[in-house]
């Protein structure tokens, strides 16, 4: 197996297929407001909750996506504990890779990414469990060379 299509093939084993489960009524309404929020071109309040922060940080640090306020609450919510959110971040790689996309909206997020909801906990369990590195207590969602496929080269920035 090539090392930097590691994490690829993790999720064309575990997740691209997976079914996927509908919001949870308090989930829903927490969306329908932030749609409204994300329409009104508002930010959102400077503290922000922890997952927000971990999924924010990490697409700026590790991924050759963006992603909007709004879709990083989103998926925070959605996800609920840090392991599922990095579990998120990958995949959104992963989608945008195939789909030739660089960035994550709320929109994009309820319309084309997860229209018909978002993973299992049983689905992210599983995929969690399959992405610990043999004999080591590491993950293998932690290190860039096993997803380096799913990257888009990096622009140089121009000063």
């Amino acid at each position: 197996m090539n090392d930097s299509s590691r994490i690829e093939q993790l999720i064309d084993t575990h997740l691209k297929d997976a079914k996927r489960v509908p919001m949870k009524r308090e989930q829903a309404e927490f969306a329908l407001k932030l749609i409204i929020l994300d329409m009104s071109g508002k930010k959102l309040s400077a503290q922000k909750p922890f997952l927000m922060q971990l999924i924010e940080k990490r697409v700026e640090a590790c991924f050759t996506y963006t992603i909007s306020e709004c879709a990083a609450l989103l998926l925070a919510m959605v996800a609920g504990y840090p392991g599922a959110a990095v579990i998120y971040c990958w995949y959104l790689q992963y989608w945008c890779k195939k789909n030739n996309v660089k960035d994550v909206t709320l929109a994009r997020v309820m319309e084309e990414i997860f229209p018909s909801g978002f993973f299992s906990e049983e689905d992210l369990e599983k995929t969690w469990k399959a992405q610990k590195v043999a004999l080591s207590p590491d993950n293998m969602l932690d290190h860039a060379k096993y997803g380096e496929s799913l990257q888009f080269e990096r622009e140089e920035v121009k000063e």
